[in-house]
């Protein structure tokens, strides 16, 4: 089987249909500015790679844009264990898609904000979770000292970097034991790079996690790190939450809390 990689030319999100359906319909003055095209993929000897185009001074059209075909499964359907073979060529992909974005790039109200702004809701699901019985106290109090501590880190002060958005096992594609690609770029968008970097542990063990961040060859801070297991923490929280109608991501959040609660990077 396969998946077909999605990649956006500029969709922008917005709250309404209404300003969605405006903004499809616009063209953007391009300026020379670096666009997401399309999902990373294998070319058979370097592995999968991010790739950005750029215009001169022509108009982008706003939409979508559709990639090649990537043969394989879904990373979710192999073991973290079994996934740490392929962390260290994610970093590298992930490298590649971190770039600087332009001025216009599209804005995401969820991802790779500064994390205080989504404390209210982690809090709330916190809560519920807790109150529902879901988690247990330890556990509780456990993951809200992870986003504390990803709170109080130091923020992203550089400029925003394109980031992916949606970053965890079932948007990564693998093909006999490697990374072949990366899918789903509808919630694309510019910031702190620390939220894609959730993916390690999302993804991986802690064996698979240090390979993964060793991968990454210092270019992120102690502090990039801490907001990203907070940031793990809240993704893990919000599948738990609302996943009692897909096994598969319900077990994903249960791993990511059992990850985020047994270590950091450190």
């Amino acid at each position: 089987m396969g998946q077909r990689g999605v990649a956006p030319r500029r969709r922008l999100r917005r709250p309404t249909a209404a300003s969605r359906a405006r903004r499809s319909a616009r063209t953007a003055r391009a300026g020379g500015a670096a666009r997401c095209r399309r999902a990373a993929r294998t070319d058979g000897s370097a592995g999968p790679r991010a790739r950005r185009e750029r215009r001169g001074r022509g108009r982008l059209t706003v939409g979508m844009v559709r990639g090649p075909w990537i043969h394989g499964e879904r990373a979710l359907d192999e073991s973290p264990a079994a996934r740490g073979s392929w962390a260290a060529t994610l970093a590298h992909a992930l490298d590649a898609l971190h770039a600087d974005a332009p001025e216009d790039h599209p804005v995401n109200p969820f991802r790779g904000i500064p994390l205080a702004m989504r404390s209210e809701a982690v809090a709330a699901r916190l809560q519920h979770l807790r109150e529902a019985g879901t988690l247990d106290a330890a556990s509780t109090e456990g993951l809200r000292e992870v986003w504390r501590a990803g709170v109080s880190a130091a923020p992203w002060d550089r400029p925003p970097v394109w980031i992916h958005g949606d970053m965890h096992p079932g948007n990564l594609v693998v093909h006999n034991g490697a990374l072949a690609g990366i899918i789903d770029f509808g919630d694309v968008t510019a910031g702190d790079p620390a939220y894609d970097l959730a993916i390690a542990w999302l993804a991986f063990d802690a064996r698979g996690r240090a390979a993964f961040v060793t991968a990454t060859d210092s270019r992120y801070d102690a502090d990039a790190w801490i907001r990203a297991r907070a940031w793990a923490a809240a993704v893990a929280l919000m599948l738990v939450a609302h996943s009692d109608d897909n096994p598969d991501y319900l077990a994903l959040g249960w791993a990511a809390v059992d990850a985020v609660l047994a270590d950091g990077v450190g």
